[in-house]
């Protein structure tokens, strides 16, 4: 079982302190953490996890890694301060609340993240949720903002680097731009900040034009910065996983990170009183999954905002599961359509990171340098300031829709070949460097691991022509059919006319077993499939 290691700040009371003494009802509260640990123990997830009841204490030195010496000394001061004291501090700063035990809760939080943070770069623990409070990645160096006294995200990242990573992502779901962080890490190239966030032409709190799509980075961070904003509310699963499969995922690859920091904050789900999105606890634990195909598994999720607490609980054990290696649940019937700012704003910010990334190429063409960004798009029209976040009625929130019968199930990893079949598609003479010896390697290697490999030794033929005729002319199919019967000479103005390939005798049922292969459907259990095919000449996951 893949475990995953979450704080117990809960047990040791130290957030119960930190609250908002002018709203006492204030949603960003420990009632947030308490409706996470509650969902936790109702499904049985306590048992399973390993829980981290102690983190070794931090000094002011590691809080200066990331803040500056008069921001750590003002949260500190606080210790000593008459409530009146600290709510006149507080008042001078943008959205924040504290009391003289909240320092010692922020300091809580930190070494929380920074010993997690070590572990997973250590190879100690695969990957880890920080359920901690306060929230960080609005504090930048030199000022708390946003009920956010330290930068959590920001001092794991620091830990990181210190144990050793050389390149780190940080992805921001939280429904408000991550401000902080991105100013902490905006000259860094070691450090990429991808934040997809609420904006409306800075009509959106924080209300800033660094928020926007042209915000990339400086210096030697040029190009590390990625800021998808959202122009709308309502945006839902379709605009997400858009964002992510037509973005997020290629730059993180071409950055090839060593560890990977999400800033888990659960104000883009729907319900949410104030993000007033469509993005459900579903749709979270999808991003988190496919995240965690990026770097084997090492990612550290860390609590941010979210202001819908039975919502938060589901986002967040929704999200431990997939992080323990279950499958993410079924989306079920339609996830919507992608929103057209969505796609404006993807695109605005392709437009401003071409010159940056490899992954990004395809865009480039005169037509689209023309095109984007679109200045109607990157507008910045900030607005007065947003409704407050008080005198918020959880009672009255959208709850989460409860599901009989869902059993949730560990994946398991299946290799599929296509028996010898491939053998018989070998170059004449032998010198291609597509050949069979691929997928005997690839055979050897994996019978050390712990996976099912399964030959398929029997598929119906009719079906498997009928479906490549879907996708090829007859002509194409009846000429390949024909190469069964060819001579080698015929073989070879055949393979010359179709470019940078080679037929033989064998190709069409070595054709068909590599798409019978991959189009099988015999197996009911939740699955990885790895298939194996010589003829394809590429090695993909599907399902």
């Amino acid at each position: 079982m893949i475990e995953i290691c979450i704080p117990a700040q809960r047990l040791q009371r130290k957030d119960y302190g930190h609250r908002n003494t002018v709203n006492e009802a204030h949603p960003e509260s420990h009632a947030r953490i308490e409706a996470i640990w509650q969902r936790m123990e109702k499904e049985g997830l306590v048992e399973r996890l390993q829980i981290v009841r102690k983190f070794l204490p931090i000094d002011e030195s590691e809080l200066r890694s990331t803040h500056s010496r008069d921001h750590v000394e003002g949260v500190i001061s606080t210790e000593k301060k008459s409530q009146s004291e600290i709510n006149e501090w507080a008042s001078g700063l943008d959205s924040v609340f504290a009391t003289p035990d909240s320092s010692d809760a922020a300091r809580s939080a930190v070494a929380c993240s920074r010993q997690l943070a070590e572990w997973i770069v250590a190879g100690k623990i695969p990957s880890a949720f920080a359920v901690i409070r306060p929230p960080g990645h609005h504090a930048d160096v030199n000022s708390p903002c946003g009920f956010c006294l330290y930068n959590n995200a920001a001092q794991a990242a620091d830990a990181a680097r210190i144990e050793g990573a050389k390149r780190i992502l940080i992805v921001d779901l939280d429904v408000h731009h991550g401000q902080g962080t991105q100013r902490i890490f905006y000259q860094d190239d070691d450090v990429l900040y991808f934040s997809i966030h609420r904006h409306e032409y800075g009509g959106f709190w924080p209300n800033l034009a660094e928020s926007g799509s042209m915000a990339i980075g400086d210096e030697k961070g040029m190009g590390y910065t990625v800021n998808v904003p959202l122009q709308e509310t309502g945006c839902g699963d379709a605009d997400y996983l858009f964002i992510l499969f037509s973005l997020l995922l290629p730059i993180a690859r071409d950055f090839h990170p060593d560890f990977i920091i999400v800033s888990a904050g659960f104000d883009s789900l729907c319900g949410d009183p104030l993000g007033r999105m469509e993005l459900t606890p579903v749709g979270y634990s999808h991003l988190i999954h496919h995240l965690k195909t990026i770097r084997e598994g090492k990612v550290l999720a860390i609590l941010e905002g979210g202001y819908n607490h039975s919502m938060v609980a589901d986002g967040a054990v929704q999200c431990m599961r997939v992080m323990m290696g279950e499958q993410p649940g079924k989306m079920e019937g339609e996830i919507g359509r992608i929103k057209e700012s969505t796609r404006e704003s993807v695109l605005n910010t392709i437009s401003a990171l071409l010159p940056h990334w490899q992954c990004l190429q395809q865009y480039a063409t005169d037509e689209f340098k023309k095109t984007y960004p679109n200045p109607s798009a990157t507008r910045f029209e900030p607005p007065e300031r947003d409704i407050p976040t008080a005198n918020i009625e959880q009672e009255k929130l959208m709850k989460p829709e409860k599901k009989k019968g869902v059993v949730h199930r560990l994946f398991r990893t299946i290799v599929l070949h296509e028996g010898r079949s491939h053998e018989e598609h070998e170059h004449l003479d032998g010198n291609s460097y597509e050949r069979k010896e691929r997928i005997d390697v690839c055979l050897d290697r994996l019978s050390s691991l712990d996976v099912d490999v399964e030959e398929i030794k029997e598929w119906n033929e009719e079906k498997i022509i009928h479906l490549i005729e879907k996708t090829h002319s007859k002509e194409h199919v009846d000429r390949l059919r024909n190469s069964q019967e060819m001579s080698d000479s015929d073989l070879s103005l055949l393979s010359s006319q179709w470019g940078d390939s080679f037929v033989t005798r064998g190709t069409w049922r070595a054709a068909l077993a590599a798409v019978a292969t991959t189009i099988q459907e015999q197996l009911s259990s939740p699955s990885r499939y790895l298939v194996l095919s010589h003829i394809d000449r590429i090695v993909e996951e599907v399902g």
